[in-house]
């Protein structure tokens, strides 16, 4: 396929004049499907190809960028080092159709939720909402409260001890609802993290807008998280939506926790790729690297069909790591959770008869611009 997809950007190139939106059309979305393929030379191929034509004009700028190539060009990244240097390159490219069309917006989008926590007061967090055109090229999460993050954050509020005195960090923080929570239930010290700089700015936003002294805001490479402490809880939420993720975010949870260090996440029980679910495949993951399973629930979002599950997962010691990688060898095992429904099928998760859920969920008061 790669040597396909370099004759069609031969072609292109090739020919006199700028892209036609209508009759190049055919050809530039056979490159964008080239950027999603699994064969990494091929991927490679469609991404130096879109940025050599980027490069021929403005004009191809724009129509390129009129295209459906942003959520492709985010995968890109978590393909390994050189797909996601291309991905970066291919990135700035875009961004800069964005610099010459227009200045980076202000962000205006600002929403604030209101967490119960009875008996006491409501808990109040203002949320800022990333609009930037960065993030829209970048396929950014930054722009919208994910039900994920909404349950997640509720969740913290009602079950907030793991957190009180603790070093916290939240990958892919998007507008960084669950991060701000922990900060304001006695996290010690709080990072949120972002890889869009559009949506780093929104958060630093958010940050300064609640008052926060305890909360910084970073950029994280999940491959290289270099220079960063080791910590004592990670949270996340709906950051497990592609197959990469599955692979890279134990990798980096392993580097990134200290010995029984706190993995809390929601993600979305249904969510697959390729016909493949991706929850089960992850729990594989966690174990083989030595976690352990800790607390799992499901619920349902208000308003929504999809199931949610809940859970929480801790790093063992080198003593424990190492046992379980010598069970690993010597049978492969499934959490009792998930093993029943294996990585395929559409059954809901079902959860533990024990685990229990504290029934107030957050309640958004206010909205202040638009919302999507």
């Amino acid at each position: 396929m790669s040597e396909t997809i370099q004759n069609v950007v031969q072609e292109l190139l090739q020919r006199c004049g700028d892209l036609s939106e209508k009759d190049d059309a055919e050809l530039l979305h056979f490159l964008i499907s080239g950027l999603r393929s699994s064969n990494a030379a091929a991927s490679a191929a469609a991404a130096q190809g879109l940025i050599d034509l980027i490069s021929q004009s403005e004009h191809n700028r724009k129509v390129i960028r009129a295209l459906p190539v942003t959520a492709a060009v985010a995968a890109l990244h978590f393909l390994g080092p050189e797909l996601s240097s291309l991905a970066q390159k291919l990135s700035d490219e875009l961004d800069d159709a964005v610099q010459h069309l227009a200045p980076m917006e202000p962000v205006k989008n600002k929403l604030s939720f209101a967490l119960p926590r009875p008996p006491l007061k409501d808990m109040e967090l203002k949320v800022t909402l990333s609009e930037a055109k960065e993030a829209e090229v970048l396929s950014s999460h930054g722009w919208r409260v994910w039900p994920g993050a909404q349950l997640l954050a509720a969740w913290l509020v009602s079950e907030p001890s793991f957190l009180v005195g603790k070093t916290v960090l939240e990958v892919g923080s998007g507008p960084g609802l669950c991060g701000l929570a922990a900060a304001v239930l006695g996290a010690r010290e709080v990072k949120l993290s972002d890889r869009c700089r559009a949506v780093r700015t929104a958060l630093q936003s958010s940050v300064e807008e609640n008052g926060l002294e305890n909360v910084t805001v970073i950029p994280l490479d999940w491959e290289a998280p270099c220079g960063l402490d080791r910590c004592d809880v990670v949270l996340a939420s709906e950051v497990i939506y592609q197959r990469p993720a599955v692979e890279m975010l134990p990798k980096l949870l392993h580097q990134v926790l200290k010995e029984e260090g706190v993995f809390c996440a929601c993600e979305q029980a249904g969510r697959a790729q390729d016909g493949v679910r991706l929850l089960p495949l992850f729990w594989e993951q966690m174990e083989a690297l030595g976690f352990r399973s800790i607390y799992t629930e499901t619920k349902q979002a208000e308003g929504r069909d999809d199931q949610y599950v809940l859970f929480k997962f801790a790093l063992g010691t080198s003593r424990q790591r190492q046992q379980t990688q010598s069970d690993n060898v010597a049978t492969s095992t499934k959490p009792s959770l998930l093993a029943e429904h294996g990585a395929k099928g559409s059954s809901a998760l079902q959860c533990p008869a024990s685990a229990c859920w504290w029934q107030c969920p957050p309640r958004m008061i206010t909205i202040v611009g638009r919302t999507r």
